[in-house]
């Protein structure tokens, strides 16, 4: 009796084996990823003016005294006729000068401009990350490494996927090191123990 239970227990650790070994394991990779170094990363409120209106086509934009910098804008929103908000629409790239910002087109009778507060320069990190094996990945817990450093935890908010990671899917990856704008060479994501490396940024 214990020669048989003893066989019967090898031959399910056997069928164990063998299932996992059927069982295909999750991979992930960089469908591409980019760095603009020099991106403004952060902009906020310091007073809101008066007398803006607001419009479609308004924005606020991003001058370089430097003349290196270009691409950053960011929309507003109002609170009565000041600004109360900006949301960036686009970091840019090379801002190493003093940077000035304007509000665009804005159809109001300005009679306080805005100011503006808390400007971060560094590092803008963009990504699409692919499901390339067989296995759906639970992406929850994100996290990224630049060129080796300690990871840092992705906010939800700095991707697209909605709690699971489906086999062929793409997700868009946003990763931005306000303060730090030094060259970066890797860039490394960690999801749910797997791991996809760039080095070619």
């Amino acid at each position: 009796m214990i020669a048989n239970e003893a066989i019967i227990a090898q031959m399910d650790a056997s069928l164990e084996a063998i299932e996992a070994s059927d069982d295909p394991s999750p991979s992930i990779m960089f469908s591409d990823a980019n760095l603009d170094e020099n991106a403004i990363t952060k902009l906020e409120i310091l007073s809101g003016g008066a007398g803006y209106q607001g419009c479609l086509t308004c924005y606020i934009d991003a001058t370089d005294s430097a003349g290196t910098g270009a691409g950053w804008w960011a929309k507003y929103t109002l609170s009565g006729n000041s600004i109360d908000e900006i949301i960036i629409q686009n970091y840019g790239v090379g801002y190493t000068g003093t940077v000035t910002h304007s509000v665009i087109n804005d159809p109001g009778t300005i009679t306080s401009v805005a100011t503006y507060q808390s400007q971060k320069i560094g590092n803008a990190l963009f990504a699409n990350l692919t499901n390339d094996g067989q296995t759906s990945i639970d992406v929850d817990d994100m996290w990224v490494s630049v060129d080796g450093d300690e990871p840092d935890k992705l906010s939800p908010d700095s991707y697209s996927a909605f709690g699971t990671f489906f086999p062929t899917e793409t997700i868009a990856i946003v990763y931005l090191e306000g303060e730090l704008s030094s060259t970066v060479t890797s860039l490394t994501i960690t999801a749910n123990g797997v791991v996809a490396t760039e080095s070619n940024l």
